[in-house]
């Protein structure tokens, strides 16, 4: 790719209110010391942060400078310095940015994290996608794989490959205090035993903003061509692994994205019944309530809520149609990913495994009842796998969650004018039952075969 083009790729120019006035001359490698130096231990101040997230923001736009003015240069270790770069950058902006909450500085360093976000996942498709084009440092290619491939795990946090984790674990966070305000014996499925995490309060704007940005992630993610494993591939079926592993990773965003969505929408299941009683028509006269509260944050999250579930069905079914339904099911050895070395015996799996596809969500119905199978709790404590879960049955328990909501709502609601059952799980429109169908038909003639 000539130095122009590529320069017209990059993201994240303008991290913060004022940008250096762009430079032709070549940038120097040790502008990014400050953000290379900073503690991975411990979290950085937020001023100390913005300094040197300012003067990656330096480098950024002196190395745009200079592919534009260069028709043909050895940009190798200037795009090394910008990939790394990225990386640190979401690390440092999400630790500071949310553990320093309130501050305007932790604002600017939230802000940045989408277009940091986009940065790494896009200069590495650009130069995984021409190798021969950049003589980019392998060591640092293999390390922002890795981060890559370790992003969706609640392992690996610390750097270098825990560059993204903490985007996830921000997500788990908020689902865990959410579930944690429905049934306090029990956590979110969705939310690893590996470590205890902070309850935190769950607002709107933040749960608006980390599935923003596991959106960003989501889609960037399922653009790369390719993530490779410990071995180079050399035969067919290992390629198209290799292809497989950034849409499974995708996938898997996208389900905890969901997962947010309807926490957030499940909050408080009395008010989600009152919205669909003034929704009625009025038991005498026919007409509808008055009074339908249309616009509300809660209605909001529901719809927002259906949407990302709409979305999963549909990623998922495409999936199947173009003959890849594999990322959906197959089981996946942390080995597969990072190799023996890096393995070992930790339970970096998010869902637990079942047996079934619906399983896994016994407890599920506890949201409304607040009881929850302990023993079967237990069983998930003590259980040590070395897998990552199965995405299938985590959109199946997303499902679960949306029909056992809306069972619950339709039961509440007088029998003279409520709808007819049938029609009333299938949600709004009926899209989210049109969806689901769509991906049960191609399941079905998929795995029977």
């Amino acid at each position: 790719m000539p130095c122009p083009a590529l320069a017209r790729s990059f993201s994240l120019f303008s991290l913060f209110r004022s940008a250096p006035a762009p430079v032709v001359s070549k940038p120097s490698v040790s502008t990014l010391a400050p953000l290379f130096s900073l503690p991975a231990e411990e979290s950085p101040t937020p001023p100390q942060t913005v300094r040197a997230l300012s003067a990656f923001q330096t480098y950024l736009v002196q190395l745009r400078s200079h592919l534009e003015a260069q028709k043909e240069a050895d940009a190798s270790e200037l795009l090394a310095g910008a990939l790394r770069g990225y990386g640190h950058a979401v690390f440092h902006a999400a630790r500071v940015g949310w553990g320093d909450d309130g501050t305007e500085d932790a604002e600017r360093l939230r802000q940045s994290l989408s277009t940091s976000l986009k940065g790494v996942v896009g200069l590495y498709r650009i130069l995984s996608a021409d190798p021969d084009g950049f003589s980019i440092n392998e060591e640092q290619m293999a390390v922002t794989r890795k981060a890559l491939l370790a992003s969706i795990s609640p392992q690996s946090a610390e750097l270098p490959h825990g560059q993204l984790v903490p985007i996830f674990a921000r997500a788990r966070t908020i689902i865990a205090s959410l579930q944690a305000t429905l049934r306090p014996t029990a956590s979110s499925k969705a939310v690893s035993r590996a470590s205890p995490r902070p309850v935190v309060a769950a607002t709107d704007a933040e749960a608006d903003e980390i599935m923003a940005l596991l959106q960003v992630f989501a889609d960037r993610i399922e653009s790369v061509e390719a993530l490779v494993g410990p071995m180079k591939s050399k035969t067919k079926a290992q390629k198209e692994q290799d292809k497989r592993r950034p849409l499974r990773i995708g996938i898997e965003a996208r389900v905890l994205r969901c997962d947010v969505a309807m926490s957030m929408a499940n909050r408080d299941i009395k008010a989600i019944k009152v919205r669909a009683r003034r929704a009625l028509p009025d038991e005498e006269d026919g007409e509808m309530s008055s009074d339908v509260e249309k616009d509300d944050k809660g209605a909001k999250w529901e719809r927002i809520a259906d949407e990302a579930l709409i979305e999963v069905l549909e990623v998922s079914r495409a999936l199947i149609e173009d003959k890849r339904g594999g990322v959906l099911s197959d089981k996946v050895e942390r080995s597969d990913r990072f190799g023996e070395e890096e393995g070992g015996s930790v339970p970096v799996s998010p869902v637990r495994s079942t047996k079934s596809g619906r399983d896994d969500e016994g407890d599920e119905r506890g949201d409304e009842s607040g009881s929850v199978d302990e023993e079967e709790d237990e069983e998930e404590d003590d259980e040590q796998v070395d897998t990552y879960p199965c995405p299938l049955r985590s959109v199946f328990r997303l499902h679960d969650r949306f029909e056992e909501q809306r069972l619950a709502v339709w039961l509440s609601l007088p029998a003279a004018t409520r709808p007819g059952m049938g029609t009333f799980m299938r949600g709004e429109e009926g899209k989210v039952g049109e969806a689901w169908d769509g991906l049960g038909l191609l399941l079905q003639l998929d795995y029977d075969r």
